[in-house]
């Protein structure tokens, strides 16, 4: 059962599948990418065999953040499966349904190249394509939007905190004024400035030193 908040999300996956293929999903971290997923699996998806890529972190750190998936008929692979270029072929014919999780990692030509070849093959096809992702775009500039034929775009995580959907943080921003600005109502471009580690440490020591937290999230460029 979905939460209130991805009602409409998953409405708007469903109506970009009535005419693409491969779908996009651009929602925060935290917000229920997976559990989206799996409300496709048991309606559009349902019977069909699914292969799931993900990143190799989730690999090392076990699948048990995918546990809402557990009995549904999918594979698990990291996105390393597709070094070789014939696996996507492979993947192609052996599976009906491709998620890329942390769809972002289309974009490196060392673990994407390949893998992302699938999407156009897809389309006029009975398969199906989603992506999954909190950014599309990435720190080399690379939009990997530009490879889907439809993008849904869910919540922000700023968005999230404003509707009350998850708690705010506190972050601290180290700029190259070594001015503090504390908060979480602005974009978070606006808080990407430079400035060099051997003055970024210290001005975090003396900053944390003065304003004691449990905890910090602690931006630099």
């Amino acid at each position: 059962m979905l939460l209130p908040h991805n009602e409409k999300i998953f409405n708007d996956l469903t109506t970009a599948y009535k005419s693409d293929n491969d779908v996009m999903l651009i929602h925060g971290t935290g917000l229920g990418k997976s559990f989206l997923f799996a409300e496709l699996a048991d309606t559009i998806f349902l019977g069909k065999k699914i292969l799931f890529v993900v990143p190799k972190h989730a690999v090392e750190q076990g699948i048990d953040g995918y546990g809402e998936l557990n009995g549904k008929d999918v594979d698990f692979v990291t996105y390393n499966y597709f070094k070789d270029e014939k696996r996507a072929s492979e993947a192609f014919t052996g599976y009906d349904v491709i998620v890329f999780d942390e769809c972002h990692h289309l974009g490196s030509e060392k673990y994407g190249k390949n893998a992302r070849t699938i999407i156009p093959m897809v389309r006029g096809t009975d398969k199906y394509v989603l992506g999954l992702t909190a950014t599309h775009k990435r720190a080399d500039k690379v939009n990997v939007s530009e490879y889907f034929s439809s993008i849904v775009v869910g919540m922000s995580i700023f968005e999230a905190i404003r509707n009350g959907i998850i708690p705010p943080f506190e972050y601290l921003v180290c700029e190259d004024d070594a001015e503090l600005k504390k908060g979480y109502d602005r974009k978070m471009d606006d808080f990407r400035k430079k400035l060099d580690i051997d003055g970024s440490v210290p001005l975090l020591k003396d900053t944390v030193a003065r304003n004691l937290r449990q905890r910090w999230i602690c931006v630099f460029s």
